[in-house]
């Protein structure tokens, strides 16, 4: 067979593959197909594995549309309930899509007080969310935040010291070594050696903290002041 068509097999497929499009155009206008469902989840009372939800007819794409915050989420399993499947957990934006349909879905969720949820089921479309999203604490945002605080930070010598506490409406936090020796960054316990070594902030580096944990610093020689560590936290 020629790896090559000649000009009658293109126009033979470019009519079939017109006919295919002017068939389901007609199909469109006459039977009104169902190609889209959106399906709204209250999660105050949890839904267990063994009695999940079940979307019993065939979708190429789920898609969480909407949602009360973007905490909210619901477990999903995909073509059967069975032991061996594994659940996607999916939150506002999330979407799964496939070439070929899934014959059915399972959802079920962590009781979440006040929250809801909306999934849409594409049966025959391919969709994916353009949308890029920041957000805290239920809220969109759009850069960093609306106010900061400065300060400096003061490291214990030779002691893990605490640069800031857990803070839920900390956006972000920078992080600046003026001092003269390197500060190791970490949890509690951090230190500049052995099983509690931390991340390495060398003099005058500067680092992004984009966490809302608490964070220490361990310095050798300890440093305070104009020769310490300058924080700016950003809310």
């Amino acid at each position: 067979m020629s790896g090559t068509f000649s000009p009658r097999d293109v126009a033979l497929i470019v009519a079939e593959a017109k006919r295919i499009d002017e068939a389901r155009v007609a199909d469109q206008s006459s039977n009104r197909p169902f190609t889209a469902q959106a399906i709204t989840f209250d999660l105050g009372t949890a839904v267990v594995r063994s009695a999940a939800l079940r979307i019993g007819f065939p979708f190429k794409t789920l898609f969480i549309e909407s949602a009360s915050d973007v905490y909210a989420n619901v477990n999903v399993l995909l073509g059967s309930n069975d032991t061996i499947q594994s659940p996607k957990n999916m939150k506002y934006n999330d979407a799964v899509e496939y070439d070929y349909p899934i014959n059915q879905a399972y959802i079920y969720w962590d009781a979440q007080s006040g929250k809801t949820l909306t999934l849409i089921a594409f049966v025959d479309a391919r969709f994916r969310s353009g949308q890029q999203i920041s957000v805290t604490g239920g809220s969109v945002t759009v850069g960093t935040g609306s106010s900061f605080t400065m300060e400096r930070v003061t490291l214990t010598a030779a002691t893990a010291t605490q640069i800031f506490a857990s803070e839920s409406t900390r956006k972000i936090a920078t992080i600046k070594n003026n001092s003269g020796a390197s500060v190791w960054l970490g949890g509690s316990s951090v230190s500049n050696t052995g099983a509690n070594l931390g991340y390495e902030l060398p003099t005058g580096a500067s680092l992004e903290w984009r966490n809302t944990g608490s964070l220490y610093g361990y310095s050798v020689l300890g440093c305070s002041g104009d020769t310490g560590i300058h924080l700016t936290r950003e809310y």
